[in-house]
């Protein structure tokens, strides 16, 4: 059960959009949520995301979480990254094609996470989404399937998948 599988590490957590609580009261009580479900579950992965607008009217304590700060790429950095990406997994001639399909979602490119998993979504698919739904739902598919498959973790069946429903 996922009791079970939170209890043992099997499970990556991702409480997004921290700052979307609009609420400072609310947020403060879902922080403290957070916090008790993160010392009930020590060995469960979690992260929580959040702009830094509002973050420190309720922060998360740092004796359970590490804050780190992600800033956006420029796109001279998003070509950069794609270039090196490419060309570390021995297929350098993937970049210029990839960069077409990605100025579409420039906005998406320059989160690091994104531009990661947009990278990685080409290597599998040959190509980007046009729509923004699709790239998160293949990017969705390609966290909760694809990567545990190349690195050969095995799901017990015992564990149900959210992964898409958390996702949507």
């Amino acid at each position: 059960d996922l009791d079970l599988a939170l209890t043992l590490g099997y499970v990556a957590v991702v409480f997004d959009g921290l700052d979307e609580i609009l609420n400072a009261q609310v947020r403060m009580d879902f922080v403290q949520r957070v916090e008790r479900f993160a010392g009930r579950y020590p060995l469960a992965s979690i992260l929580v995301t959040s702009r830094e607008r509002g973050y420190e009217q309720a922060p998360l304590g740092r004796a359970l979480f590490a804050t780190i700060r992600l800033s956006e790429y420029t796109w001279p950095q998003v070509n950069e990254y794609a270039t090196r990406w490419f060309k570390a997994l021995g297929q350098p001639e993937l970049y210029q094609p990839f960069m077409r399909e990605v100025s579409g979602t420039q906005d998406i490119a320059i989160n690091p996470l994104l531009l990661s998993l947009l990278c990685s979504l080409y290597k599998v698919d040959g190509h980007i989404p046009s729509n923004r739904y699709e790239v998160y739902n293949r990017c969705a598919d390609l966290l909760f399937w694809r990567w545990d498959q190349h690195r050969q973790v095995r799901h017990r069946e015992a564990v149900p998948n959210y992964g898409i429903q958390l996702m949507e």
